[in-house]
């Protein structure tokens, strides 16, 4: 999607959230937003993915409210997506 360059972080000076995808859209609004997401982002809407990607985004969303506010003397807290098959297969809705 982005070719950022990735920064290098030193894991004392920052917090983590790591995304779990287990959550789908709770209600007609959230149901919205991720279905927008999902169009903004050429992903598929039907299909045996078209879920997959849903689950994804309203999960990314569910764990982006559950940051804290940022506050002086805090440590920053990043979104964490773990890659490769083998750390989705205990996700039934997003695994293989």
């Amino acid at each position: 999607m982005w070719n950022l360059p990735m920064a290098k972080l030193n894991k004392r000076e920052y917090r983590i959230e790591v995304v779990r995808p287990v959550w789908m859209p709770f209600n007609d609004v959230a149901q919205t937003i991720v279905e927008s997401l999902v169009n903004k982002f050429n992903y598929p809407t039907t299909g045996p993915k078209a879920e997959k990607y849903a689950v994804m985004i309203a999960s990314i969303i569910k764990a982006a409210q559950t940051l804290p506010k940022q506050s002086e003397g805090r440590k920053p807290k990043y979104l964490g997506v773990s890659f490769g098959s083998k750390n989705w297969s205990r996700f039934p809705l997003v695994g293989r």
